[in-house]
């Protein structure tokens, strides 16, 4: 009975010999699970002067135009964490990243999905301007208004998207490109008429520094979005660990 279990014995700890490295091989060799492919509906905007507009505009001797950037859309992935408890076994492949405190450290465990995503660049209408000032006098955008409309109804944008403007000090026979940063693209409809106003740009100011003039430049664009498809690649989903 005892030769037939040191047999028995032997031949088992053979296999375990033999298949452990097997396993092992199995399990550096695994191949991870591939990205997926998909597709999506995505708009791109386009903007273009309407045909009662002037780009470039001359008033009281301050000349100011006008120009717009183009529009790239894209599909991009956009990470998607959610907490989860991996089982016992599962949980000593799981990398961690941070140092664990024995005793007053834990351990949270995460998940992390792709889903695509469409991204707009630049994703504000920008404005750009080119002002040459052709007054005897330093031409200063301070005290001017900066709106944007559709319909005529007028947009909320950050007043720092306009602030280098309203900073702008422009010395005679000189010139300054500025850019006038207005809504974000996600806020604007589909199709749309923009219109683009610098209110009360002062032109004329007498020798004690009284105005005694001032100019109004509009501009007006259509703004209108193509549907085409976009195909992005997301990663597999990955889980990971933070330890703190």
């Amino acid at each position: 009975m005892n030769r037939i279990a040191l047999s028995l014995a032997k031949t088992l700890g053979l296999l375990l010999i033999i298949v452990s490295p097997t396993l092992a091989l199995a399990k550096k060799d695994a191949v991870p699970a591939p990205p997926t492919v998909v597709s999506i509906d995505v708009l791109t905007p386009s903007i273009s002067p309407a045909p009662e507009t002037k780009p470039l505009q001359t008033k009281g001797g301050v000349t100011i135009s006008i120009d717009t950037d183009a529009y790239r859309t894209a599909a991009v992935p956009e990470a998607v964490e959610s907490q989860f408890q991996p089982g016992f076994k599962e949980s000593f492949h799981i990398p961690c990243t941070g140092v664990f405190t024995p005793g007053v450290g834990h351990i949270d465990y995460f998940l992390r999905n792709f889903q695509p995503k469409a991204v707009t660049k630049p994703d504000h209408l920008v404005i750009h301007l080119h002002i040459t000032n052709s007054l005897p006098r330093v031409f200063r955008g301070s005290g001017a208004i900066v709106q944007f409309q559709i319909a005529g109804k007028t947009l909320h944008v950050d007043p720092s998207g306009y602030g280098d403007f309203l900073n702008a000090i422009i010395p005679p026979r000189s010139s300054q490109d500025i850019d006038i940063v207005g809504p974000a693209v996600a806020d604007l409809p589909e199709r749309a008429t923009i219109g683009v106003f610098i209110y009360d740009v002062v032109t004329k100011m007498d020798e004690a520094g009284n105005i005694q003039e001032k100019q109004n430049f509009e501009w007006y664009y259509a703004w209108e979005t193509q549907r085409h498809t976009a195909d992005v690649t997301l990663p597999a989903q990955q889980k990971f660990c933070k330890m703190y």
